[in-house]
C-alpha cells in the first residue's frame, strides 16, 4: 500500500527498489501485524540482515521500515541502532588510467558514450541523448533513460539542475556528427565494457 501510494511520484527505479526491499524482510516480520512492530523487534531484524549485508543495505532496509511506519504508524518514533558504515575508498583514475581506456575503445561505440562520461554525464542521460541534442558544441541534456519493463526515456530529469546544456570539445562533436549517433545500444552493455577493458588494462 505504502508503495502504491508513491508510485505516481516515485521513478521506475525506486518503485523496484522498494519493492525489492519487501522480499528483504524475514517471513517473520513480513506476517507480524503492523501494530505488533516494537522497537525490539525491527531492533533485531537489523541486527540479522546486517549479519550478512553491508552496511549501507541494512541502512536502507531500515529507511524503509521507517518510512513506511512513519506513515501508517506516525506516533511510532524508531530509534534503531543501525550499523556502523564503512568508509569506502574510492580509487581516483589518473589521467593515464583514462587515456588508455580511450585508446581501447578507440573506434568502437563505447568511444563516444565514454567520452560524455568523462565530461559528468549519467549513463541514463547519455543514452537517451539524439543528434537533434547537439548544436554546434552545445550539448542539450534534457531526459534520461530508466528501466521499466524495458528502456524507456524520461523527459524532465529529478533536479532542475539536471537540465543543462553543456559546451563539448569541439573534436567530440565532430566525432558524433560523423557517427551519426550517439549511442544506440543497451545501457547495460557500457558497465559491461568498461570492467571489461578496466580488467584488461589492470585498471581498478
Amino acid at each position: 500500500d505504502y508503495i502504491d501510494s508513491k508510485r505516481d511520484i516515485l521513478s521506475p527505479a525506486s518503485v523496484r527498489t522498494y519493492t525489492n526491499m519487501i522480499g528483504r524482510l524475514s517471513d517473520k516480520f513480513q506476517k507480524t501485524n503492523l501494530y505488533d512492530i516494537t522497537q525490539e523487534l525491527v531492533q533485531k531484524e537489523i541486527n540479522d540482515y546486517s549479519v550478512d549485508h553491508a552496511p549501507k543495505t541494512a541502512r536502507s532496509l531500515h529507511g524503509f521500515i521507517s518510512s513506511v511506519l512513519g506513515i501508517y504508524r506516525p506516533q511510532f518514533v524508531l530509534k534503531t541502532t543501525l550499523p556502523r558504515l564503512e568508509k569506502q575508498k574510492r580509487y581516483l583514475p589518473s589521467y593515464d588510467d583514462i587515456k588508455r581506456v580511450l585508446d581501447t575503445v578507440n573506434g568502437t561505440e563505447y568511444v563516444i558514450p565514454f567520452k560524455l562520461g568523462i565530461l559528468g554525464l549519467r549513463r541514463g542521460e547519455i543514452c537517451a541523448l539524439e543528434l537533434s541534442d547537439l548544436k554546434d558544441r552545445e550539448l542539450a541534456i534534457n531526459k534520461t533513460v530508466v528501466y521499466n519493463k524495458g528502456w524507456k526515456i524520461k523527459k524532465n530529469p529529478k533536479t532542475d539542475e539536471a537540465n543543462r546544456i553543456i559546451l563539448i570539445p569541439e573534436q567530440l562533436a565532430n566525432e558524433i556528427k560523423d557517427a551519426g549517433k550517439i549511442y544506440d545500444g543497451d545501457p547495460k552493455r557500457l558497465n559491461k565494457h568498461l570492467q571489461r577493458v578496466q580488467k584488461q588494462l589492470d585498471i581498478p
